[in-house]
């Protein structure tokens, strides 16, 4: 509705680009309907001398317990409600399983096994993430790219993602994590009871998510926004 909305205003403007750049395919689909043109994809990067396996974990949380975590803004497209609604279903075949809630402030379910940890500074948020097992990001849809995706996998994590566009393009079902039907409770909870379950494919999709989380490293992509500036700088004197 945006897009369209803006479209008329935004139209002139976008005829005066010299380099156009998406994110990730599903949010080049999206504006090339809008704005039609030849688009680079750039993906979002994060900084893997932060996001790292190594470091300190989040303090006062049970060591005895195996936590999930789910990071994001309190809105209904994140799909918090469908991960709370598998927690009973998980820990009742796993009743150590914990999980965190980053970015929530204070909490509008109070389920059994669920921690919120509000929002986080910077600094803890690398740390929450190293004191998780799986991380879970069940959004219903509307997602470009997944960054708290990367950032998990940087910390080695294996992730349980909805299988949605914006998360395909940075994970691979059955590789460094497993893509569930968005909304599907039933679905999100086998899902998860398995993984939890396997310590060894766990382990596996670790590794994996670690391996992959360096293509979206800021060491390498910054040579790609540097080129993609020099780009739009040269063909800006070309016009003139």
């Amino acid at each position: 509705m945006g897009y369209r909305l803006a479209r008329p205003i935004l139209n002139p403007l976008a005829g005066r680009l010299h380099f156009r750049a998406a994110v990730s395919p599903a949010a080049l689909e999206l504006v090339s309907r809008y704005f039609p043109g030849i688009y680079h994809i750039l993906p979002n990067g994060v900084d893997t001398d932060v996001f790292k396996p190594d470091g300190p974990g989040m303090p006062g949380l049970d060591e005895s317990a195996f936590y999930l975590i789910f990071v994001g803004r309190e809105e209904p497209r994140k799909g918090l409600n469908v991960l709370l609604d598998a927690m009973p279903l998980v820990r009742r075949r796993f009743p150590e399983v914990r999980l965190m809630v980053v970015g929530v402030e204070g909490g509008t379910r109070k389920e059994e096994g669920v921690e919120w940890m509000g929002r986080l500074s910077d600094e803890l948020v690398p740390c929450s993430y190293r004191s998780a097992r799986i991380m879970v990001s069940p959004a219903l849809g509307w997602e470009s790219f997944g960054i708290v995706l990367i950032e998990a996998m940087a910390c080695g994590l294996p992730v349980m993602a909805s299988n949605i566009p914006g998360y395909r393009a940075v994970l691979e079902d059955g590789v460094q994590g497993v893509l569930t039907p968005p909304g599907d409770v039933r679905a999100l909870s086998e899902a998860l009871i398995g993984l939890i379950g396997e310590d060894e494919r766990r382990m596996k999709m670790s590794e994996s998510a670690l391996e992959r989380s360096k293509r979206y490293s800021w060491r390498r992509l910054v040579g790609d926004v540097e080129g993609a500036y020099a780009e739009a700088l040269q063909r800006s004197k070309e016009v003139v």
